[in-house]
Protein backbone atom coordinates (compact mmCIF):
# COMPACT_ATOMS: atom_id res chain seq x y z
CA UNK A 1 0.00 0.00 0.00
CA UNK A 2 1.45 3.49 -0.83
CA UNK A 3 1.80 5.04 2.52
CA UNK A 4 1.22 8.72 0.93
CA UNK A 5 2.19 10.57 3.60
CA UNK A 6 0.11 13.73 4.94
CA UNK A 7 -1.56 17.37 4.52
CA UNK A 8 -1.75 20.19 6.52
CA UNK A 9 -2.87 23.71 6.34
CA UNK A 10 -2.61 27.05 7.70
CA UNK A 11 -4.75 29.31 7.99
CA UNK A 12 -7.97 26.93 8.70
CA UNK A 13 -9.48 27.80 4.25
CA UNK A 14 -12.85 28.59 3.72
CA UNK A 15 -14.79 26.44 0.99
CA UNK A 16 -12.99 28.41 -1.97
CA UNK A 17 -9.31 29.97 -0.17
CA UNK A 18 -6.33 29.99 -1.22
CA UNK A 19 -4.08 27.64 1.14
CA UNK A 20 -0.57 26.53 1.73
CA UNK A 21 0.02 22.97 2.30
CA UNK A 22 2.63 20.20 3.27
CA UNK A 23 2.92 16.76 1.29
CA UNK A 24 4.74 13.98 2.77
CA UNK A 25 5.15 10.95 0.94
CA UNK A 26 6.36 8.29 3.70
CA UNK A 27 7.14 5.17 1.24
CA UNK A 28 5.07 2.33 -0.49
CA UNK A 29 4.92 -1.48 0.36
CA UNK A 30 4.76 -4.54 -1.99
CA UNK A 31 5.14 -3.13 -5.18
CA UNK A 32 4.57 -4.80 -8.53
CA UNK A 33 8.04 -6.24 -9.70
CA UNK A 34 8.83 -4.14 -13.09
CA UNK A 35 12.08 -4.62 -13.78
CA UNK A 36 14.07 -8.14 -15.01
CA UNK A 37 16.06 -8.42 -12.10
CA UNK A 38 12.58 -9.03 -10.16
CA UNK A 39 12.55 -5.13 -8.57
CA UNK A 40 11.85 -2.18 -9.31
CA UNK A 41 13.59 1.97 -8.84
CA UNK A 42 10.50 3.55 -7.64
CA UNK A 43 9.84 7.02 -7.60
CA UNK A 44 6.38 9.76 -6.95
CA UNK A 45 5.34 12.41 -8.82
CA UNK A 46 2.79 14.11 -6.22
CA UNK A 47 0.84 16.86 -8.52
CA UNK A 48 -1.54 19.50 -6.86
CA UNK A 49 -3.49 21.77 -9.47
CA UNK A 50 -1.15 22.10 -12.07
CA UNK A 51 2.21 21.70 -9.88
CA UNK A 52 4.29 18.81 -9.76
CA UNK A 53 7.07 17.55 -7.44
CA UNK A 54 9.29 14.54 -7.63
CA UNK A 55 10.67 12.53 -5.15
CA UNK A 56 14.65 10.95 -5.52
CA UNK A 57 14.42 7.68 -7.22
CA UNK A 58 14.87 4.47 -5.23
CA UNK A 59 16.80 1.69 -6.67
CA UNK A 60 16.22 -1.59 -6.78
CA UNK A 61 13.18 -1.82 -4.19
CA UNK A 62 10.11 -3.01 -3.91
CA UNK A 63 9.35 -1.79 -0.14
CA UNK A 64 10.43 1.93 -1.06
CA UNK A 65 10.97 4.60 1.89
CA UNK A 66 10.63 8.41 0.77
CA UNK A 67 10.19 10.22 3.58
CA UNK A 68 10.31 13.70 1.49
CA UNK A 69 7.53 17.01 1.93
CA UNK A 70 7.21 19.19 -0.78
CA UNK A 71 4.74 22.40 -0.46
CA UNK A 72 2.33 23.46 -2.55
CA UNK A 73 1.33 27.27 -2.15
CA UNK A 74 -1.83 29.53 -3.38
CA UNK A 75 -4.54 26.02 -3.57
CA UNK A 76 -7.76 26.11 -3.69
CA UNK A 77 -9.04 23.58 -1.32
CA UNK A 78 -12.69 23.02 -3.17
CA UNK A 79 -11.34 22.63 -6.46
CA UNK A 80 -8.22 19.69 -6.29
CA UNK A 81 -6.77 16.64 -5.56
CA UNK A 82 -3.41 15.65 -4.77
CA UNK A 83 -2.41 12.73 -7.31
CA UNK A 84 0.64 10.30 -6.54
CA UNK A 85 1.87 8.51 -9.26
CA UNK A 86 4.30 6.21 -8.65
CA UNK A 87 6.69 5.22 -11.50
CA UNK A 88 9.62 2.80 -11.86
CA UNK A 89 12.81 4.70 -13.15
CA UNK A 90 13.93 2.96 -16.40
CA UNK A 91 17.63 3.77 -17.72
CA UNK A 92 15.99 3.45 -21.55
CA UNK A 93 13.25 4.37 -23.19
CA UNK A 94 10.22 5.90 -21.05
CA UNK A 95 9.55 5.48 -17.40
CA UNK A 96 6.68 2.92 -16.82
CA UNK A 97 3.45 3.88 -14.54
CA UNK A 98 3.34 1.22 -11.59
CA UNK A 99 0.08 3.05 -10.07
CA UNK A 100 -1.63 6.54 -9.15
CA UNK A 101 -3.62 7.54 -5.59
CA UNK A 102 -5.85 10.35 -5.92
CA UNK A 103 -6.71 11.81 -2.84
CA UNK A 104 -9.28 14.98 -2.74
CA UNK A 105 -7.69 17.81 -0.92
CA UNK A 106 -10.83 19.00 1.06
CA UNK A 107 -10.69 15.19 2.87
CA UNK A 108 -6.90 15.90 3.67
CA UNK A 109 -7.81 19.65 5.17
CA UNK A 110 -10.68 18.61 7.47
CA UNK A 111 -8.25 16.88 9.32
CA UNK A 112 -5.23 19.52 9.73
CA UNK A 113 -2.58 16.43 9.84
CA UNK A 114 -3.52 13.45 8.31
CA UNK A 115 -1.77 10.05 7.60
CA UNK A 116 -3.37 8.04 4.64
CA UNK A 117 -2.53 4.27 3.25
CA UNK A 118 -3.91 3.83 0.12
CA UNK A 119 -4.32 1.47 -2.33
CA UNK A 120 -2.87 2.20 -5.86
CA UNK A 121 -4.90 2.04 -9.25
CA UNK A 122 -3.69 1.26 -12.44
CA UNK A 123 -5.45 1.07 -15.37
CA UNK A 124 -8.91 1.33 -13.82
CA UNK A 125 -8.03 -1.41 -11.35
CA UNK A 126 -6.45 -1.83 -8.01
CA UNK A 127 -2.51 -3.24 -8.47
CA UNK A 128 -2.33 -6.73 -6.84
CA UNK A 129 1.04 -8.46 -6.11
CA UNK A 130 1.14 -12.11 -6.00
CA UNK A 131 0.07 -12.52 -2.56
CA UNK A 132 -3.33 -11.08 -3.51
CA UNK A 133 -2.27 -7.60 -1.29
CA UNK A 134 -3.00 -3.93 -2.50
CA UNK A 135 -0.01 -2.55 -3.74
Amino acid sequence: KPQAGHASSRPRPGHGTPVSIHVTVKGAKHLPKMDMNGKADPYVVVKVGGKEKKTATQKRTLDPTFNETFDFDQVKASEESVVFTVFDWDKFGADDVIGQVEVPLEELLRHKQLEHDHPMRRDGAFVHNKGGERA
